[in-house]
């Protein structure tokens, strides 16, 4: 059972002492004691405590019966710790007892799952085999199985994936995550009979396509649709591939590229294959900010004869955003009005919303902007303070935290593998580091200073190179917070930073902006303000409490280096957030690859908010 107030905590450590120092204290026999404090500490989730005490026991009791045991139960310990080199080690040992520990295969599973962690792909692919062959019986069997499956897609043995998906299915129908590799294994399967097809057709390459869309594998889709180009230049589903294509081009930020691709098929007969290609050239121009380029493709799909309502809504947004870029507040407030008025699609009627509130507030600043300078002109007064006062930093940091939410993300397992934090920036979607979710198969999420916790739903955008995403919270929405992206940020600025570090929510820090960063071609906005493990995907805020930056990362050799990206780079992926909805997905399905450069924590952290 958890620990559940501090007292217990007091006492765990109180004992510990007890135990690990004064070995005269209680009645037991050292061994005893230690075996139960190592046991029990793991039971509790206390693993360095756990790992202490089994370490000890090991060193000082290597005849005692219960060593293999503690063997075992000491490399659970160190895999918790993500101490993986010597959870290998400890796990080998365990299997040097005869019988092995634990359950059945036991030892045996948990070392090729520690293997496969460390990256050492082969040999988890013989631990996991080896598991199966020892004992199909085994309650670890399943996994195993899965394990050996995912191993093999990782090492791109595809055959043998797939007999061991087949295997899956075929032993153990009942296995918790059968809806996963089963559709796998159906549309793989269904995937590399079409691209092995004899006499291949058009049909069967698009549908191939599509196939490997679905499962998420962009490289296979794009093979499939290359070919087709290839072998059927002039047929109609080669227009519609090419808009395919320039759609993964644009996904992967590839602009020019999604550009020319997407030309070449608005020249389709298929009325909805030319507009949603016009839309996509349009929409590529604006992130390349050719705007009098994107205007006229957005404009040309709202007035294609045949158009469908929905993909004429989706070109005045793209008006809209033209102008807004622009400042042409007016011009903006007129293609969303339109939208908000009259589209049928509850999202985008939001999200034109939305955009329509802002624009409509610059217009009042353009407009109270001109009055001031005929007023300047005429009888020159001293210069007038333009806009609101600063908010004092309690009032930000009053009016962002209902914004602002607790991460943590799970694996497969649902083991907690990840802590970070993340804030509103639609009123159901929330902004946060790519690598807060990379790797991890779902999550929960709770509001600043609440108790209750809500299911990571969707990742329905994400940005890997700039280390951004964006989540859908399942059954809670949220004000969203103000974004400036379009100010410039200069070095020297005051600015403060909302996260959860260590699982303490609601920190709120200030700091300056020390410096303005490049990382490849983008750039990073270095800063003093503290960014600790579980501040990842934290807001960044100037002194009017607009949103500049999302927290990502620190050097912990140096003394403030912190980072975060600007929040410019969240437009695209804001922009495309009606098709993201479309293909919405949960995170990636883990690769068992826990060990990435996110924040990662002690489970009693999540113990401590959960309860």
């Amino acid at each position: 059972m958890p620990l559940k107030s501090l007292r217990h905590a007091l006492l765990w450590a109180a004992l510990t002492l007890a135990l690990l120092g004064a070995p005269s204290v209680l009645a037991l026999e050292e061994s005893d004691r230690l075996w139960r404090l190592g046991t029990n500490a793991f039971r509790d989730r206390l693993y360095p405590t756990a790992q202490q005490a089994l370490e000890r026991f090991i060193a000082r009791s290597p005849a005692d019966p219960r060593v293999a045991d503690a063997w075992l139960t000491l490399g659970k310990t160190q895999l918790a710790l993500d101490d993986l080199a010597r959870a290998a080690e400890a796990f080998e040992h365990a299997l040097a007892f005869e019988p092995q520990p634990g359950r059945s295969q036991e030892a045996r599973f948990w070392a090729a799952e520690t293997l496969f962690r460390l990256k050492r792909y082969d040999e988890a692919r013989a631990a996991y085999g080896a598991v199966i062959r020892a004992d199909a019986a085994s309650p670890l069997a399943p996994d195993a199985m899965y394990g050996l499956a995912v191993t093999e897609l990782t090492l791109r043995r595809l055959e043998p994936a797939i007999a061991s998906y087949r295997g899956l299915v075929q032993q153990w129908p009942e296995y918790a995550l059968m809806s996963q590799p089963a559709l796998a294994l159906g549309r793989t399967l269904e995937y590399e009979a079409l691209m092995a097809e004899a006499t291949p057709t058009a049909a069967g390459l698009y549908r191939a396509g599509i196939i490997a869309g679905g499962l998420g594998h962009e490289q296979a889709q794009q093979d499939a649709w290359m070919r087709l180009g290839e072998e059927f230049p002039e047929h109609r589903l080669t227009r519609r591939a090419l808009l395919g294509l320039a759609a993964i081009a644009y996904k992967l930020q590839h602009f020019d590229e999604s550009l020319a691709l997407a030309r070449t098929a608005a020249l389709s007969e298929d009325t909805t294959v030319r507009v949603e290609a016009l839309l996509l050239i349009g929409e590529a121009g604006l992130a390349l900010n050719r705007y009098f380029d994107a205007l006229e493709e957005f404009e040309a799909a709202a007035m294609a004869s045949g158009t469908d309502t929905a993909l004429r809504f989706r070109a005045l947004a793209g008006i809209g955003a033209v102008y807004e870029a622009q400042r042409q507040w007016a011009d903006a407030a007129t293609a969303y009005q339109e939208i908000v008025d009259s589209s049928s699609d509850p999202a985008l009627s939001r999200q034109a919303g939305e955009r329509l509130a802002a624009v409509s507030a610059g217009l009042q600043r353009s407009t109270r902007q001109d009055a001031v300078d005929r007023a300047t002109a005429v009888v020159q007064p001293p210069p007038l303070a333009m806009g609101p006062a600063e908010p004092p930093a309690p009032q930000i940091a009053k009016e962002t935290f209902p914004s602002v939410v607790l991460l943590l993300m799970q694996d497969r397992a649902n083991k907690a593998i990840r802590l970070g934090t993340g804030f509103f920036v639609r009123a159901d979607v929330v902004a946060t580091n790519f690598h807060v979710i990379d790797g991890t198969a779902g999550g929960h999420a709770k509001l600043v200073g609440q108790d209750l916790q809500y299911e990571v739903a969707a990742v329905i955008a994400s940005d890997e190179r700039r280390d951004l995403a964006l989540l859908r919270i399942k059954g809670i929405t949220a004000p969203p917070l103000p974004l400036e992206p379009d100010r410039p940020v200069a070095v020297g600025e005051d600015v403060y930073v909302v996260g959860n570090p260590e699982g303490l929510e609601g920190t709120f820090s200030h700091g300056i902006v020390s410096g303005i960063r490049h990382a490849g071609p983008d750039r990073r906005l270095q800063i003093t303000a503290p960014i600790s493990e579980g501040s990842s995907g934290g807001p960044v805020l100037n002194k009017r409490g607009k949103v500049i930056g999302v927290a990502a990362s620190s050097l912990k050799q140096g003394q403030n280096l912190n980072f975060a990206v600007p929040v410019s780079y969240l437009l695209p992926l804001l922009a495309n957030n009606a098709d993201a909805r479309a293909s919405a997905s949960r995170p990636r399905e883990p690769t068992r690859d826990v060990t990435q450069t996110g924040d990662t924590f002690p489970l009693e952290t999540w113990e401590h908010w959960s309860r």
